[in-house]
C-alpha cells in the first residue's frame, strides 16, 4: 500500500526526466540542469549546469522535448537529449561512479533523440526512425561506436512536425525487445536478437503514450482512450479499462501497473480494475515521467514538482510462503546513505527490526508491527550518521516460538 503522496523537491518547477538507483541515488532533470540527490530528496546537488555556451540538456523553450535518464548497473548514468527548436539539439551524456564528470559522448550530437535503453552489453538509441545500437564501454569511452544504424521496417508518419522524436523501447519478460512510435498511429516493430533486427508486429490508430508489462501480459497506455493489453507479444489489442480517460504515462513494478493522466494516478493489479491514488497532488499537473525506484517507491516528475509515493509496498517481487525466518545481508554493503534489508518469515510474526551502533546503541527502528508470512524488505536511511560498522537485528515472535537474527553492515562516506 501507499500512503499519500509528498513534494521530494523541486515545488512549482517543471522537471522533465528522474531516475532512481538501486542505492537510492536520485537524479533529476530541471532548469536545463541535471541534479542529484544522496538523501531521498531532501536536498539537491547540481550534477550538470546548462551554460551559455554548451547546452548539454538541450534549450527548455523549444516546443519539443524529449530527455532520458538510464541508469545502468551500479555505476553508470547516462543521459540523453533532444531539443527541437529552430534547430534540432541533441546528444548524449555519460557518467562512471555517480560521480560529478559527464563526458558528452562525441558523434552522439545531434542525432540522438532523447530515448535510451539498455540491453546486456548494448545501449540502443533512437534517431528519428532509426535505431542505434552501441557497445556501452565504448560510449563511455567517447566515442559513439556504431554496431548498427537500421530504418525501423515499415515506418510512416503523417504529423507535420518532422523533429519530433518518435520511438521508445520496451523490453518484455520474455527477453523480447518492442519498439514503439509516440506519435500519429501507433506503430509496434519487435526484436528477438537485441535489437539488431526488427519486425513491424502491428499499428493501432490510437496515439500511444507508453507500454509496460504485468504477469506475461503487455500493456499500453493512449492518450485518447484509456488501456490496451496484449496476450500475444503485441499482435493484437484489446480494451483493458480507463477506456474514457487520457494517460500520459504508465510503468510497472513486481505486481501492480502505475497509468497516469494530468488529474490522477491510477494503479492495477490486474491491468483491468483500476484505482486512484493521487492524494497529495496538485488537481492538475502535467505528468513528464514516472519512476519506480528498487525499493517499490514512486516518483512522479510534472511541471510542479518532484513527488514520492511514501509508504512502500513491503512485498518482495515473486513473493512465495518461505519456509523458515531469515535476515539476509544487506544490499547494497558497504553502502551510501542508505541500503535494503530483506528477511522471510515462515509465519506471521511480532517483528522488531532495529540497528544498532558499535556500543550496541539503538540508531533507528525499522520495523515494530506484526506481519504477515512472507518476504519483506525495510530500507534504511543513514544520512545523519558517521562512517562505521553498524548491526542491524530481526527479532519475530510467532506461533512457532521465538527468532532472533543480527548481521553487520558498514556504511562508507
Amino acid at each position: 500500500m501507499f500512503a499519500q503522496w509528498t513534494l521530494a523537491g523541486f515545488e512549482g518547477k517543471l522537471i522533465e526526466a528522474v531516475a532512481v538507483s538501486k542505492s537510492d541515488v536520485i537524479y533529476a532533470i530541471a532548469d536545463r540542469s541535471l541534479y542529484k540527490s544522496e538523501d531521498d530528496g531532501d536536498t539537491y546537488t547540481v550534477s550538470v549546469q546548462a551554460t551559455t555556451t554548451y547546452y548539454p540538456l538541450g534549450d527548455s523553450h523549444s516546443f519539443f522535448v524529449e530527455k532520458t535518464i538510464l541508469i545502468k548497473g551500479e555505476d553508470s548514468v547516462y543521459v540523453a537529449y533532444v531539443s527541437s527548436g529552430i534547430d534540432v539539439v541533441g546528444g548524449l551524456l555519460s557518467n562512471k561512479n555517480f560521480g560529478n564528470q559527464w563526458l558528452p559522448v562525441l558523434g552522439a550530437v545531434g542525432s540522438v533523440h532523447g530515448t535510451l535503453f539498455s540491453r546486456k552489453d548494448f545501449l540502443l538509441t533512437s534517431q528519428w526512425s532509426q535505431v542505434v545500437v552501441s557497445k556501452l564501454d565504448s560510449v563511455y569511452g567517447g566515442q559513439f561506436q556504431y554496431v548498427l544504424n537500421q530504418q525501423l521496417p515499415d515506418f510512416s508518419h503523417t504529423s507535420s512536425y518532422a523533429n519530433t522524436p518518435f520511438v521508445k523501447f520496451y523490453e518484455s519478460s520474455g527477453n523480447a525487445l518492442f519498439a514503439f512510435s509516440k506519435h500519429d498511429t501507433a506503430q509496434f516493430w519487435k526484436s528477438t536478437d537485441d535489437g539488431f533486427s526488427w519486425q513491424r508486429i502491428i499499428s493501432l490508430k490510437q496515439k500511444v503514450s507508453g507500454v509496460a508489462e504485468l504477469s506475461s501480459t503487455l500493456y499500453c497506455t493512449t492518450v485518447d482512450s484509456g488501456v490496451y493489453r496484449s496476450t500475444d507479444s503485441g499482435g493484437t489489442w484489446v480494451r483493458s479499462g480507463l477506456n474514457t480517460t487520457s494517460l500520459l504515462l504508465l510503468a510497472s513494478s513486481a505486481n501492480e501497473l502505475y497509468a497516469v493522466s494530468d488529474q490522477a494516478i491510477y494503479k492495477s493489479t490486474n491491468g483491468t480494475d483500476w484505482t486512484s491514488f493521487s492524494s497529495g497532488l496538485p488537481s492538475t499537473f502535467q505528468p513528464t515521467a514516472l519512476a519506480v525506484a528498487p525499493d517499490g517507491k514512486l516518483y512522479l516528475a510534472t511541471d510542479k514538482g518532484l513527488y514520492t509515493s511514501g509508504t512502500l509496498s513491503t512485498d518482495l517481487p515473486g513473493n512465495v510462503s518461505p519456509q523458515t525466518f531469515e535476515l539476509s545481508q544487506n544490499y547494497p554493503n558497504p553502502f551510501n546513505p542508505s541500503t535494503t534489508i530483506s528477511y522471510s518469515l515462515a509465519q506471521a510474526s511480532s517483528v522488531r527490526l532495529a540497528v544498532y551502533d558499535m556500543l550496541g546503541r539503538e540508531v533507528a527502528s525499522l520495523v515494530n508491527e506484526r506481519k504477515p508470512a512472507g518476504n519483506h524488505f525495510a530500507n534504511f536511511k543513514a544520512a545523519g550518521l558517521t562512517s562505521g560498522v553498524y548491526f542491524y537485528r530481526l527479532q519475530a515472535a510467532s506461533a512457532q516460538g521465538q527468532f532472533s537474527q543480527t548481521k553487520k553492515m558498514l556504511l562508507v562516506k
